[in-house]
């Protein structure tokens, strides 16, 4: 795991990222969550934060305020990020 930390060109983080793990329970601005479903990322998030994303954007949930289970879906996400990752960069032409 690392943290990215600020840039101004998300999209060159995300392009060397397996996993963009937001662990907010709320999005006041989702153009990040967007970035990384177009740039083929995987996302691992609330279940709030699902609610906001479009259809076809892959992603693992987790109930809000539960850290354990965000915890628990980040590691299910990593088992499974190969299958994750071949889904999203299907889906990331139609995100775009």
């Amino acid at each position: 795991v690392k943290f990215a930390g600020p840039t101004t060109v998300a999209s060159q983080v995300l392009q060397r990222s397996s996993l963009l793990f937001h662990p907010a329970t709320r999005e006041a601005n989702s153009i990040l969550l967007l970035e990384a479903a177009a740039t083929g990322v995987p996302i691992v998030c609330s279940e709030n934060v699902a609610k906001t994303l479009p259809q076809g954007v892959v992603h693992v949930t987790f109930p809000d305020d539960d850290w354990g289970g965000a915890a628990d879906s980040l590691r299910i996400a990593i088992e499974n990020v190969n299958q994750l990752t071949n889904a999203s960069q299907q889906a990331a032409p139609v995100i775009y």
